[in-house]
């Protein structure tokens, strides 16, 4: 049996904020892991204090995206080439948004789930001295990934969780629970 090659249902998109900056603004599907909350204390800025969940999601052979998108030098392959290309995605999910995130996962530590947010590079050094880049995204919605079969079987969260949030329709079971569409393609920048 010859291994297929995965490729993230991704797209990054500029997208211009509010306070007139261009930010780089992806949407991914994945398995979430990795998964940890805090809470902060209240303060001058947020006096109920704020809630975060972290977790990590793995992008796979969407490299030349990101690179594009950030300035990143990730490693990138071709057919007569190929390469590892898993870059991990650190996310943030902040406040009520984190909360529901965490009563979707419902005790699970893994989760698919189809992400949108704003994104950034990180530089750090690691623990043993040596210069890394890592992609940093502030989640600002998300959905339960529903496979044909989940939709056929009536599986999946309850209907009040299934979206993070927003007037979404449920998605057409033809494009495997995706609400974006075939996002399979390269789209250029």
């Amino acid at each position: 049996m010859e291994n297929k090659t995965y490729y993230t249902p991704c797209r990054i998109l500029n997208v211009q904020m509010q306070n007139n900056n261009i930010a780089p603004f992806m949407i991914s599907r994945g398995t979430v892991c990795r998964v940890s909350t805090k809470d902060f204390p209240a303060n001058a800025d947020h006096p109920d204090g704020s809630f975060v969940v972290n977790a990590s999601m793995c992008v796979n052979m969407r490299n030349g995206m990101i690179n594009r998108a950030l300035g990143t030098n990730f490693p990138t392959g071709s057919k007569d080439a190929p390469v590892e290309e898993a870059t991990w995605v650190q996310l943030s999910i902040w406040n009520d948004l984190g909360r529901r995130f965490m009563k979707f996962l419902n005790g699970r530590i893994t989760a698919q789930v189809e992400v949108m947010g704003t994104i950034q590079k990180r530089e750090y050094t690691s623990r043993d001295g040596t210069q890394g880049v890592s992609v940093n995204m502030n989640v600002q919605e998300f959905w339960n990934v529903l496979t044909r079969k989940d939709l056929q079987d009536g599986a999946g969260a309850p209907a009040g969780d299934y979206l993070g949030g927003g007037d979404f329709a449920m998605p057409d079971p033809s494009d495997n629970g995706c609400p974006f569409g075939d996002m399979d393609d390269d789209m250029p920048l």
